[in-house]
């Protein structure tokens, strides 16, 4: 099967565009393409946008393949640029490159334009990921500022909305009990106190675990994962299953808080928005490698397009996620489509803490493996 390519050509020669799409079908392109030769063509194309590549002749009677190039790159267009010319010298040469051509081809030599649009197709994916990756790396500072405040704003809210005006109820019965003090009014203004003290302490107690839930350190990571994914379900009305396949290794603290937040971040997105009756979370190895896997039966999404929104939105999302598991040495894979539930897993393939391997071979000594249930 042939590879889709949308070229623009900038060329003005009938002849030579004919010539450039036969080699290119000869080397396993389907082509799409677009003629232009003037300024104001070429800009009109470029603003209807979905081209691969930019072809362009480097001599044109009213036009050139430098100002091609310097206008393109005018309007931030990254696209790869390969310049023809049939009149080679290495000046030419060098003076395309030299404004930023991707590659240089001559026209007695077109068994090279095949390879070259292969290999600036792949550089410009690369760039792609590049640019991509180096915009969340300049927003990331400014969402961790944004969860911190959130998180603040929300245990604030809890302090005061909940806590706050409970602890402030039970001061005022205490007040009325003492005043009372004796009469059986008294007793039962202290057993409503007792109840309210009582309730508070499980808002404390629940506002503790949500920031560092002590099963994570001292039973493990299967165990917190347990505890927490009966927590969320059943706080949200879902059905669950949690799978844990022993692992013959001890995970690294940043790797098991990684994978403990993904899940809890995961399950809070089920609860919100997937419309999900049921949740399924498997935790286990895949190719030497630590993968925990959630799957909702929900209404499913668009994977890039909340990425993106998630970028755009500042929000901690999918985007913090990824850029949390991928601190800890992982990846998110997401696999999903509108009507057909969703499967979020992370994988770390160098998951092992890293003072157990160095025991290990420090002076041939036998370290003692610890299985997921009792020691993450």
């Amino acid at each position: 099967m042939k590879t889709p390519l949308r070229a623009l050509v900038v060329e003005d020669s009938e002849d030579d565009v004919a010539l450039i799409v036969w080699e290119l079908s000869r080397g396993g392109f389907a082509v799409t393409y677009r003629r232009v030769e003037t300024a104001s063509e070429l800009v009109a194309a470029l603003e209807t946008g979905g081209w691969d590549i930019i072809i362009a002749d480097y001599s044109l009677p009213a036009f050139s393949g430098l100002a091609a190039l310097d206008l393109v790159k005018s309007r931030g267009c990254e696209l790869p640029f390969i310049m023809l010319s049939g009149i080679v010298s290495e000046e030419t040469a060098v003076n395309a490159m030299h404004a930023g051509a991707h590659d240089f081809v001559a026209k007695g030599k077109m068994a090279r334009l095949v390879p070259a649009i292969r290999r600036e197709l792949r550089e410009a994916v690369v760039r792609r990921e590049r640019h991509a990756a180096a915009a969340v790396l300049r927003l990331l500072p400014a969402r961790i500022l944004a969860a911190q405040e959130e998180e603040r704003g929300r245990i604030a809210r809890e302090l005061h909305d909940e806590i706050g005006q409970a602890l402030t109820g039970a001061q005022l019965l205490v007040a009325a009990a003492r005043h009372s003090r004796g009469s059986p009014q008294a007793a039962r203004t202290l057993e409503e106190c007792a109840a309210i003290l009582e309730r508070t302490l499980g808002q404390v107690r629940n506002l503790s675990l949500d920031l560092r839930p002590p099963q994570l350190d001292d039973f493990g990571l299967a165990e917190a994962l347990r505890w927490q994914i009966e927590r969320q379900s059943r706080a949200a009305g879902l059905a669950f299953r949690f799978d844990a396949t022993p692992l013959e290794t001890r995970l690294r603290p940043d790797v098991k808080i990684a994978c403990f937040r993904a899940a809890q971040e995961a399950l809070n997105n089920v609860a919100r928005h997937a419309r999900a009756t049921r949740v399924e979370v498997r935790l286990g190895s895949r190719d030497g490698a630590l993968e925990l896997c959630i799957e909702d039966d929900g209404r499913g999404f668009e994977p890039a397009a909340a990425h993106e929104q998630s970028l755009r939105s500042m929000s901690m999302g999918l985007a913090g996620m990824r850029e949390r598991v991928a601190l800890a040495g992982g990846r998110v894979e997401i696999r999903s489509a509108p009507g057909a539930g969703t499967t979020l897993c992370v994988v770390f393939p160098h998951a092992e803490d890293d003072s157990v391997g160095a025991a290990r071979l420090a002076g041939g000594q036998n370290v003692p493996q610890r299985r997921f249930h009792s020691a993450q």
